[in-house]
């Protein structure tokens, strides 16, 4: 039995928003941000980085989110703010993807270059003050 026919007019969309309505499944609006920028889905993702605590799943479905200046401010709020190392590295890790310092954050090879290793190392610095100045001088210029 041949499929395509039935499937060329399956409206993706329409079911993911409304598997989105019954869910509110986080993954499944940043897909919808992703391919619609409707700020709503965004706006939920970034609620729930504040409601849960920065759960790993929410603040990585913000990382995955397309760039755009709000996306990008709540990511420096965490960065500043978060007391949890491990969100906190996954955030520096995208700052230093996001300014073209590393290529590729699955690859530990930028470690092996003292620079960049000390760039990292200074963002990851337990004080707030610290990781403040860090955002307004060497991230967002």
């Amino acid at each position: 039995m041949n499929f395509c026919p039935r499937l060329s007019k399956y409206d993706g969309m329409s079911a993911l928003k409304a598997e989105y309505e019954k869910s509110k499944n986080i993954k499944i609006a940043q897909i919808l941000y992703n391919e619609t920028r409707d700020s709503k889905y965004l706006d939920e993702i970034i609620s729930r980085v504040g409601n849960a605590g920065e759960s790993p799943e929410s603040v990585h479905a913000l990382i995955g989110c397309v760039s755009s200046p709000e996306r990008n401010d709540a990511l420096y709020k965490i960065y500043v703010d978060s007391d949890n190392r491990a969100i906190r590295s996954a955030v520096v890790t995208w700052i230093l993807r996001e300014k073209g310092i590393i290529d590729n954050p699955n690859s530990l090879g930028w470690i092996n270059n003292p620079e960049k290793r000390e760039l990292f190392k200074k963002l990851m610095s337990d004080d707030k003050e610290v990781r403040a100045e860090s955002s307004r001088v060497s991230i967002r210029t």
